[in-house]
């Protein structure tokens, strides 16, 4: 009272201020006010982050920050060429610049195993670094325990200083701060500013700074003035109305009692907490423990969430008791904002806090952000969690699981749940599907969908609706199945249809059942998915099922292959018509491009035993061996008509077929072997002899038609069967450009031409022939070869030739003058 009366000497005008809270003084309260409030906001923050660093087990921020930058200025060291093209390689994955600086990176370098290389394409550079080496380089163990119990001391250390922090700032007096020059406010324009700085800035006299200093004038100032000019209250509680409630700002950290908020209440009335001027920690505490209907109006004018309101629930939930009453009483006013909020709450209070945010905004809630803190901690979520237990909550329906799926969180376990909460898990479809959620909800360990349907029909419906989570879960377990009842196969499918699964992950369901699953008569399956069973095997390959399939798709397509592809025989040919049969058999011949090979096309189609041949226009002309085996297997008929049909669309495809003919000797005819096949004909190690002689035989036939390779062919293989020619045939030979020699031969094999035809034949051929075909003068050479020897000794007896003998490379030949000579 003494300093006030010595300042009210000297400052006489600025004292007269106070009442109207305009004095130096009170712009000296406004300064220390928001001191403390911007220093306590610094410490509460500065308190999460090191408790969240002293419960991390990863590298620590600034270590991992401190260990890049030094990785990085020995990578560089190492040339002196562009040295910012230098890289780190860690599991042969490229890192430079902040992935050096990441924990996760040093916490992979820090294992056993691990080595590094550094490279560096401008310069070749390419060095290999075990973690020893590394550890040579950078001056230090990297050990991530040891970092660990390190970082965990320092972080323990700022902890307990930003706690003692929070406690001074919530109990000094000006002359503690005034000592304390690390507390400054944040200043949005200037440098920041602490109390000392504040006291010499805004005190006008070194007297009135020197009171402030010793403690002798206070935050209490305006009590003394109170005396004169105000009603009488509890000191902090009259500080606090003068100062905040009458002026008309907030101050969020004044330390009341309950008996303060109480005698305030007396005082201004409860309406005043309609107004921001009330907000204050303190209060706050004390009407949500004991006047809960006053706390509702607090709480309305936070809802309006501006920034005034943003600012002091913030704070509220870092340094207040009941942040817990706060949230369950703000979540249905504020259901869009509530998730945002409630993320910065302290560690030892989110999970609680997370849980009535959700509890109490239920399927309004909106904001994703808060997703994964939800998943890291529902398992202590009161509501919900069987471990947390419902101690201390409202009898009510719990809202928390709604918000839950509202969110589009899926839990990662269900077995933390209450009974409740697991029910309504399950019917807003809120968690993993996974092996242990699926134990949990079904109480059996299979995977298979009939053993689910059993036990929980909503994971069964669940599973079906998120068939892609249901398919992956299963392919991770070896021994999973799909389905492993047989009887359950089809329902299971028909299920799967109407939930809309899509073919690929009908073909997986199909595909991972049981091998018991099969279907014996196609009809009983949906038609969407007689392909997948068909490439799937899991169909029976009878007649009847295959016709069903072949009337649906069409053809005999690559799933109606893969089905087939094992099959060596069709079963129950006897229960499908003859008709349809032979429509099966084309269909099946006619699928190459599904069924490569012709041989099994071929034993497929006879193993339905067919009663008659095929008609050729009911098969798709192809190339190879296919006509021929279908003429062995007598599906199709051994006779003209067939070698004269579309089928033989080429000499290969001809000559399987005729291979394989038995009657063709008896037919055969231009009309089933094309004249400019001759070539190939006689040329082919296929083709029987008698067929080749019968061709030869009827040789007249093809020759008007042949080209001149076919005639020589023919002459070929006549020789070589010292074939018995008609003159005329071999004439037309002759005629049709075979060469002088083979002319010679058959002349010579021919046993019915006479000497006279065969000199005729001799006339027409080039020299040396015409000139040793009649009698006449001097000596002639002609080949030494068999052939001619058996000419010329025709030729001798018929008195043509007088004698042949042996000269050089050749026979001279002595012709009989004559008669007239």
């Amino acid at each position: 009272m003494f300093a006030l009366i010595l300042y009210k000497s000297v400052h006489m005008a600025d004292f007269e201020a106070i009442r109207l809270g305009s004095s130096d003084l009170d712009r000296l309260h406004d300064a220390w006010r928001e001191i403390v409030n911007d220093s306590l906001s610094d410490a509460h923050e500065r308190d999460r982050d090191a408790t969240n660093r002293v419960e991390s087990t990863d590298v620590d921020v600034a270590r991992a920050k401190a260990l890049g930058d030094r990785l990085e200025l020995i990578a560089q060291a190492m040339t002196a060429h562009v040295p910012q093209a230098t890289s780190v390689f860690l599991d042969g994955l490229q890192r430079q610049g902040d992935d050096l600086r990441q924990p996760a990176f040093w916490h992979r370098v820090a294992a056993q195993d691990v080595s590094i290389m550094i490279t560096n394409p401008h310069n070749s550079l390419n060095i290999t670094l075990s973690r020893g080496q590394l550890e040579t380089l950078m001056g230090e163990r990297l050990s991530a325990i040891e970092w660990r119990q390190i970082d965990k001391r320092t972080a323990q250390f700022d902890q307990r200083k930003a706690r003692d922090d929070i406690a001074f700032l919530r109990h000094h007096g000006w002359s503690q701060l005034h000592a304390r020059p690390e507390f400054t406010s944040k200043s949005a324009s200037g440098e920041p500013e602490n109390f000392a700085e504040a006291t010499n800035r805004i005190l006008t006299s070194r007297l009135a700074r020197a009171l402030v200093v010793a403690g002798y004038i206070n935050e209490y100032f305006a009590l003394y003035v109170s005396m004169y000019y105000g009603q009488h209250l509890r000191p902090r509680a009259l500080n606090y109305s003068i100062h905040a409630l009458d002026r008309g700002v907030a101050d969020i950290n004044a330390d009341l009692d309950a008996d303060d908020v109480e005698a305030i209440i007396t005082d201004k009335g409860t309406d005043v907490f309609r107004d921001r001027a009330a907000y204050n920690v303190s209060v706050l505490d004390h009407l949500l423990t004991k006047r809960p209907s006053e706390a509702k109006m607090m709480v309305e004018q936070l809802a309006t969430w501006d920034s005034p309101d943003r600012d002091f629930a913030e704070i509220y939930l870092k340094s207040g008791k009941e942040q817990v009453t706060l949230v369950r009483l703000l979540a249905p006013l504020i259901p869009g904002a509530i998730t945002s909020f409630v993320m910065d709450a302290p560690r030892e209070m989110l999970a609680q806090v997370v849980d009535a945010a959700l509890d109490y905004s239920g399927a309004l809630v909106e904001g994703d952000v808060i997703n994964q803190v939800v998943i890291d901690n529902y398992r202590q979520f009161p509501s919900i969690s069987e471990a947390a237990g419902p101690t201390g909550l409202a009898r009510r329906k719990h809202q928390t699981m709604d918000a839950i799926a509202k969110l589009g969180i899926q839990l990662p376990a269900t077995s933390p749940l209450t009974s409740i909460a697991r029910g309504r898990a399950v019917a807003l479809n809120a968690y993993q599907l996974n092996e242990e959620n699926i134990a949990d909800l079904t109480r059996q360990d299979s995977l298979a969908l009939d053993a689910v349907l059993a036990g929980s029909p909503p994971v069964y419906n669940v599973a079906l609706a998120r068939a892609g989570e249901y398919l992956a879960l299963v392919r991770s377990r070896d021994d999973a199945v799909t389905i492993s009842d047989p009887h359950q196969f089809l329902p299971i499918i028909r299920d799967a249809i109407e939930a809309a699964l899509d073919p690929h992950q009908l073909a997986h369901l199909i595909r991972a059942s049981s091998s018991d699953c099969h279907v014996e008569n196609l009809s009983d399956a949906p038609e969407s998915v007689w392909s997948t069973l068909a490439a799937q095997h899991r169909m029976t390959p009878s007649a009847s099922n295959l016709l069903k399939y072949l009337d649906h798709a069409g053809s005999i397509d690559d799933s109606a292959a893969k089905l087939l592809e094992r099959v060596e025989t069709i079963s129950a040919t006897n229960q499908v018509p003859d008709a349809d049969r032979g429509r099966l058999a084309a269909a099946i011949l006619n699928a190459r491009d599904s069924i490569p090979s012709a041989d099994h096309r071929v034993n497929l189609a006879a193993s339905l035993q067919l009663p008659a041949p095929l008609d050729t226009s009911s098969l798709s002309p192809e190339s190879g061996q296919l006509v021929g085996l279908l003429i062995r297997a007598k599906m199709l008929a051994d006779h003209e008509a067939t070698f004269a049909s579309e089928l033989m669309v080429d000499w290969p495809t001809r000559e399987a077929a005729l291979a394989q003919s038995s009657q063709a000797p008896d037919f055969i005819s231009p009309l089933s072997l094309p004249p400019q096949n001759l070539t190939q004909f006689f040329h082919s190690g296929d083709i029987p002899q008698r067929l080749k002689e019968s061709v030869l035989s009827r040789i007249t036939a093809f020759i008007p038609s042949a080209d001149k390779d076919g005639v020589c062919a023919t002459t070929e293989f006549a020789i070589s069967i010292a074939a018995d020619l008609q003159i005329t045939t071999i004439d037309q030979l002759r005629e049709s450009g075979a060469p002088d020699r083979d002319i010679v031969a058959l002349l010579v094999d021919s046993k019915s031409v006479t000497p006279a035809d065969i000199s005729t034949q001799l006339r027409m051929l080039a020299e040396p022939y015409p000139a040793i075909a009649d009698r006449g003068y001097g000596r002639k050479v002609v080949p030494a070869d068999d052939i001619h020897v058996r000419l010329l000794e025709i030729l001798r007896k018929a008195g043509i030739v007088s004698k042949h003998e042996p000269e050089k490379d050749g026979r001279a030949v002595y012709l009989r003058r004559p008669p007239n000579a």
